[in-house]
């Protein structure tokens, strides 16, 4: 499955980029009638079945990209650049107008096969700078960034877990996964997380795997986080070309 990666690896240097996200995308997947007894659930004492692609499976984000795979396979033959993301995706186009016509041929393909582009989360403009999946991407600069919402919960995560002096491992570990989300905006973020996984490692060994179990940060592993929360807002990381 791609994911930002794909996509920064699109950036060149004053590219155009747009992005579109489908919507209800599930939804517009029918179902055979014949598979629908598969999909049951119970609600408030009544069962139901789903009759299209359902929300929730686990399964679900890698068979609904298996789907769009041919419907991107064809959009590059026509000689554009797009990567996908389950229902988000991004286009882009070394010129404005070569941009354009990318999200006209999507769009145009989209709809043809019964989906919708979000009119409100997709962005049709071509721009030289774009968030998509939580990052800023810039081709005139050619950097990555956090968003700021993303920084601000990231900012916000860390402080709340600094307030504790005895968290779970659940916490610790939820903070640390939040911290590695953000590497691809974050150029020295690899170098301030170490310690804070280096403990949460011995806390579950001593605790025999029990995330529930409180444990301790040591003073180096709170400094990590006293890193992120002073270097967040200026963090990037370059892309190189």
């Amino acid at each position: 499955m791609e994911s930002i990666q794909s996509a920064i690896r699109l950036l060149t240097p004053n590219c155009f980029m747009a992005s579109i996200d489908l919507k209800d995308a599930y939804y517009c997947v029918p179902i055979a009638s014949f598979h629908h007894k598969y999909l049951k659930f119970e609600w408030n004492g009544s069962l139901y079945q789903f009759t299209c692609f359902p929300n929730g499976l686990a399964c679900c984000p890698r068979k609904f990209t298996k789907l769009m795979k041919p419907v991107f396979c064809y959009l590059r033959k026509l000689g554009h650049e797009s990567s996908p993301y389950i229902d988000d995706s991004l286009l882009t186009g070394q010129t404005y107008d070569d941009c354009a016509a990318n999200v006209i041929d999507t769009t145009q393909l989209i709809d043809n096969l019964g989906f919708i582009a979000h009119p409100d989360k997709s962005v049709f403009i071509p721009t030289q700078e774009l968030d998509y999946l939580g990052f800023t991407l810039n081709s005139k600069t050619m950097r990555v960034t956090v968003t700021p919402g993303k920084k601000l919960k990231l900012i916000e995560t860390c402080k709340e877990l600094l307030t504790k002096e005895y968290p779970t491992i659940r916490e610790v570990a939820r903070v640390i996964g939040l911290l590695i989300s953000n590497f691809p905006g974050v150029a020295m973020g690899p170098l301030y997380y170490r310690l804070s996984e280096a403990d949460k490692i011995a806390a579950l060994k001593h605790n025999k795997g029990k995330f529930d179990a409180t444990m301790q940060l040591s003073a180096e592993a709170k400094e990590e986080l006293v890193w992120w929360i002073d270097n967040i807002d200026t963090a990037f990381n370059p892309v190189h070309r």
